[in-house]
């Protein structure tokens, strides 16, 4: 094994760009090459390079936040086992109310897509599993609050 967080982020953001019920959900713009992917690695743009505009509400950014155990290893010194530790977050922005049953849906389509699979077809193989579910908010002092649901996921590579 080599460096497994850019295998297992790939197979993260494949797995939720093409799946059509999950692209209903979010605001992704298809009249501009390019903009409103609304899926996003690490963190999503202040302004989108081709369309010069602020990503619309809902989206989801995909981050991966490390190790959540240290790599098992056999006794030849090769890596047996990979701990990767992932969070989605389902963001959202608005003035006033707050109203996570926008994202429930989204949240609950990721859960649909990414919790508890057993992935072969990739080298490595890797299993995965949700270990929580959190909510997280900032309000600005302009009025405006940008809010999500996280999830947090283990991904076991073998």
């Amino acid at each position: 094994m080599a460096f497994e967080p850019i295998l297992l982020e790939e197979w993260i953001y494949d797995t939720l760009t093409a799946d059509n019920t999950l692209k209903g959900y979010l605001a992704v713009d298809s009249t501009i090459p390019g903009f409103q992917k609304g899926i996003y690695l690490h963190i999503a743009p202040d302004k989108d390079p081709v369309s010069l505009k602020e990503p619309e509400v809902p989206y989801v950014v995909v981050s991966h936040t490390g190790n959540y155990k240290q790599d098992d290893v056999v006794i030849c010194g090769d890596v047996a086992f990979t701990y990767h530790q992932y969070r989605i977050t389902v963001w959202y922005r608005q003035k006033g109310a707050v109203a996570y049953k926008k994202l429930k849906n989204i949240a609950d389509r990721i859960d649909y897509l990414i919790s508890n699979k057993k992935i072969t077809t990739t080298t490595p193989n890797f299993t995965t599993r949700r270990f929580s579910a959190n909510n997280v908010m900032d309000v600005s002092s302009d009025g405006r609050i940008d809010y999500g649901m996280v999830l947090t996921y283990g991904f076991i590579t073998v």
